[in-house]
């Protein structure tokens, strides 16, 4: 169904979104530490394309997001644990031997130690985005 397809879906964000909404139900602080995580990765973004980045600046923006990122990674890990134990609910009801279906949710980390890269590349090339 349509409200279903994010995870489905071959659009890595659609697949993010649609666990974030489940996320905010299922945790309280997730929508602050998304709102967080997108306000820091949006003036990441903007520092390394607009300006001559200071590592400093950038090691502390990174840190903080890598903070926010490992908390959102976490609840989207939970809402797939989630989804996976119905899922497997399911299939132990169902008569008849049938084969195994789950989701995996394998994130990537934010990786402080990118940040030359990311100022030669002048973008953002880890977290929960």
């Amino acid at each position: 169904s349509p409200e279903n397809e994010g995870l489905i879906s071959e659009n890595q964000e659609k697949k993010r979104k649609f666990l974030d909404k489940i996320s905010f139900y299922t945790n309280k602080v997730h929508f602050n530490n998304l709102k967080n995580y997108n306000k820091l990765l949006k003036i990441k973004k903007g520092y390394l394309y607009h300006n001559h980045p200071d590592h400093r600046y950038l090691e502390s923006i990174t840190e903080n997001m890598y903070n926010f990122s490992v908390d959102i990674q976490k609840s989207r890990k939970y809402v797939v644990n989630q989804i996976n134990d119905k899922i497997s609910e399911f299939y132990n009801n169902v008569p008849g031997k049938i084969e195994n279906f789950y989701f995996i949710y394998e994130p990537a980390p934010v990786d402080i130690y990118k940040i030359n890269e990311e100022i030669t590349k002048k973008r953002v090339l880890s977290g929960a985005h």
